[in-house]
């Protein structure tokens, strides 16, 4: 008798042990690649148990039609578990089935909760993603997905009576600033620490800002410290010149980043429907980062995570066609094409816009080939052809500008946290510009050529050591070739500003310069992060720059030090030596001399404390100064900012500083939730050029500025703003005595305080598959007349004297643009 128990209970025991759930066998086969969901309004895979083994899709098929249900594919890989006994319910209702991805890496995302018409559903989260349920009444139905990390998305549906509706949906992170301000003693907290100054911002905000024509990088114009003209799209970071701030796409250092870049620079080469997310730094930036003094700018593409997507988009502006899939379970392309043009009609006195246009491309894809090596292959290329006549001096303006940019990346992912990456990198320019003055003014002549080619191989090691040590070094070879040709012709007939700007020539100026180089470049890198406490953390890097046509090297230290006293602070500090070396075609012709000058270097500080109050504010103040040791000589005009071809204006002056000084302070307060985010910012500053021992206010000096950032989300409408105030900007004045007209001293008035407020409103409605976006923006809503600079006229009259006129120019004059996008997926 014992042993008949004894056997009942090893029976019973192992074939306990043998017994699976449903919900696991279904878990064990989606390993292999297959997503199956399935509906709690028709089974409860937890209560039904499974003694067969069931590995295959076939298995699990006849073993659910014994159990009276049916395994539908409704699409590849993506099964439906549906009850026969319900059949009717079925063909009367809609079945809803998807799965939830992370925008950014492509991964699933568990735990979601749907949400129908305001009513949650239980979410069947089989594959750690998937979701199913059942509606009873078809029809037009909103869908709402939500996740703590995530921000919230919501799609139209359109039901038809016995439909299974595939619809997969991607949520963007949330920014991570609490993540970033505090330590544990996770290794992944340790290894992804921020440094000083680093901001970032995702494609959601990035297509939400209203910015003038689409373009990514007039993002930064919301971050303190980043300020720009209004019509011109590169930064002044912090006090630098526009020429200090780098842009790097996928890796690659840009060198030409933007259209128009002789007229304004009016908008970058870089389309807003390819961003995935952009990266901003103004100082002490890490070690990897060379060449650059002021702020670095950092672009990642998408990668695309479904089977197709189509992004096209036609505006004002620009005109843009966006699309990318997936290549095999590996793989991933991406592609992009922009034309757009005419945003300088009536800017800089331009009378007509002949054919201001221009084409961008992108090419990216991206392959995992396994065994932890991924391949990535880019190309981008520009071209602009622009031709404008130039209003009140009769003059034309026509210029050719071709750029192109070839480079490949491998990444390997070694055992024992090492990683190698390795990067080849070809870039061509070619620049044709040629400008003509006449009339009133003057009578000039400008002309540009070059051809540039620019080969690099770089090559970087990181190695985690242990959950408190981080080794990086990297290292980069270039060689650089340059062909520039500049022909400079002035003559001036009717302008005694230039006597008085140019004393002992009054013949005027001629200069004529040819430029041929073939040189090479080097660059090493290694930085040690190391976790002191679980309070503390620090980077200590060091930058070694060699450039043959300079014959000087150049070392640049640089330290960041992090503390974190609890979950809700954090303190973080940077000294760091700055270089920026001109680059093989950036002579400075005008001066006549085909010479480099030393390298420009700044030593920076920054203190950055920032909190969170509450559960979703947070405040960030810093505290920077910026001391530059070395300042290359530049080019300005005293009082015609706005023009488009200053070389041959008579107030284009030479500014040679022998130093400059830059600080201030930086504070912001920022929320976001579901349905609002704003964001607040102060800043104070003051940079100076030091010129003959005095401090003299750079022309892009401003001593206060407020920026702010509203945007309110409401079903499918949106609405977003963007405002930009600061004190008015240094100009030297022009003096009138009884008809004659002389120069004040320079920048030693202030113009009118700049208030700049754009607008953008939108409405998204789903059809099918297809979202379709209307949209409107305007940019300075107020039309408010931001003074930039004067304009000037002398006419000799009858007693051979001259009769003077001064105008008071604007920046930006009120824009609109209004386009309509449609991304199929």
């Amino acid at each position: 008798m014992m042993r008949f128990l004894l056997g009942s209970v090893l029976l019973l025991s192992v074939s306990g042990a043998c017994a699976r759930t449903l919900t696991q066998v279904i878990q064990q086969i989606s390993k292999n690649g297959v997503q199956i969901v399935y509906s709690s309004e028709f089974i409860n895979t937890d209560l039904i148990d499974v003694f067969d083994p069931i590995n295959t899709l076939q298995e699990l098929t006849i073993f659910l039609e014994s159990r009276n249900f049916e395994l539908v594919e409704v699409r590849d890989e993506i099964f439906f578990i549906s009850s026969t006994a319900q059949k009717e319910n079925i063909q009367t209702g809609a079945v809803v089935v998807g799965d939830v991805k992370d925008r950014l890496t492509g991964l699933s995302i568990a735990d979601v909760v749907v949400i129908l018409d305001q009513e949650e559903k239980t979410t069947i989260s089989v594959t750690q993603s998937g979701f199913s349920f059942f509606v009873a009444q078809p029809g037009n139905h909103v869908l709402e997905v939500k996740h703590p990390d995530y921000t919230s998305a919501r799609v139209s549906l359109n039901l038809e009576a016995g439909q299974v509706l595939v619809e997969d949906i991607t949520l963007l992170p949330k920014p991570q600033a609490l993540e970033n301000i505090s330590v544990t003693a996770s290794l992944y907290d340790f290894t992804n620490q921020e440094v000083v100054n680093h901001s970032v911002l995702f494609q959601e905000e990035l297509q939400r800002l209203p910015l003038l024509a689409d373009d990514p990088i007039r993002a930064v114009e919301k971050l303190p410290g980043f300020t720009s003209t209004g019509v011109g799209a590169r930064p002044f970071v912090r006090g630098g010149k526009q020429n200090e701030t780098q842009i790097i796409l996928n890796g690659l250092p840009l060198r030409r980043a933007y259209h128009y870049r002789d007229y304004l620079s009016v908008q970058s080469i870089l389309n807003l429907g390819y961003v995935n997310d952009l990266s901003t730094y103004a100082g002490v930036f890490p070690v990897q980062y060379g060449n650059a003094i002021s702020g670095v700018m950092e672009i990642n593409s998408l990668r695309p995570h479904q089977s197709f997507f189509a992004d096209a988009t036609a505006a004002k502006y620009n005109n843009h066609l966006t699309f990318g899939g997936l290549v095999g379970e590996r793989g991933s392309y991406l592609a992009s094409l922009r034309q757009g043009g005419r945003i300088l009609d009536g800017v800089g006195g331009v009378d007509e816009a002949r054919s201001p246009n221009f084409e961008d491309a992108f090419l990216n894809f991206n392959h995992d080939f396994g065994n932890n090596w991924i391949f990535d292959a880019n190309f981008l290329h520009s071209n602009d052809e622009v031709l404008f006549v130039i209003a009140d001096i009769g003059g034309f303006v026509n210029a050719d500008y071709n750029d192109n940019n070839l480079w490949f990346s491998a990444t390997k992912n070694f055992e024992q946290g090492h990683q190698l990456v390795n990067r080849i990198a070809l870039q061509n320019t070619k620049v044709i510009r040629v400008g003509f003055n006449s009339e009133t003014t003057s009578t000039g002549l400008l002309q540009e050529v070059s051809d540039t080619d620019f080969f690099t191989f770089e090559t970087q090691y990181k190695h985690q050591v242990s959950d408190r040590l981080i080794f990086n070094t990297g290292a980069s070879l270039q060689r650089h070739k340059a062909d520039d040709v500049l022909l400079v012709l002035f003559s001036m007939v009717f302008d005694p500003f230039f006597l008085q700007l140019n004393p002992g020539n009054p013949g005027g100026i001629q200069a004529f310069e040819l430029v041929s180089a073939n040189e090479t470049a080097n660059s090493l890198y290694a930085n040690i992060r190391y976790r002191w406490t679980d309070q503390i953390v620090s980077d200590i890097g060091i930058r070694y720059d060699n450039q043959n046509w300079i014959e000087k090297s150049q070392l640049s230290p640089r330290v960041n030090l992090s503390y974190f006293p609890n979950k809700q602070t954090a303190m973080k500090l940077g000294l760091g030596r700055h270089f920026q070396t001109q680059a093989i075609d950036e002579v400075v012709l005008e001066d006549g001399v085909a010479g480099y000058f030393l390298p420009e270097s700044a030593d920076i500080a920054l203190f950055e404390w920032s909190r969170l109050i509450g559960s979703d504010y947070v405040v960030r103040t810093e505290f920077y100064s910026k001391k530059y040791r070395q300042v290359h000589p530049y080019y300005e005009n005293l009082f015609s900012k706005l023009t488009l071809q200053p070389e041959l204006l008579s107030d284009r002056v030479r500014v040679a500083p022998t130093g400059a000084r830059s600080k201030g302070i930086d504070v912001s307060l920022s929320r976001k939730t579901d349905t609002f985010d704003w964001f607040v910012a102060y800043s104070y500053s003051d940079v100076n050029d030091i010129i003959n021992g005095q401090e003299v206010p750079r022309s892009w000096n401003q001593k206060n500025a407020i920026k702010a950032d509203f945007s309110w989300r409401y079903n499918n409408f949106e609405i977003s703003t963007l405002l930009n105030y600061h004190t008015g900007w240094p100009i030297t004045e022009i003096f009138q005595d009884t008809g004659f007209a002389t120069i004040g001293e320079r920048n030693a008035e202030d113009l009118s305080d700049f208030l700049n407020l754009n607008l953008k409103l939108s409405y998204t409605t789903r059809f099918y598959r297809t979202d379709i976006k209307y949209w409107a923006q305007v940019s300075n809503l107020l039309e408010r007349d931001n003074a930039c600079c004067f304009s000037y006229q002398f006419a000799l009259n009858e007693q051979q004297g001259f009769d003077f006129t001064l105008e008071e120019e604007a920046w930006q004059p009120r824009l609109f643009n209004f386009g309509v996008s449609v991304y199929f997926e």
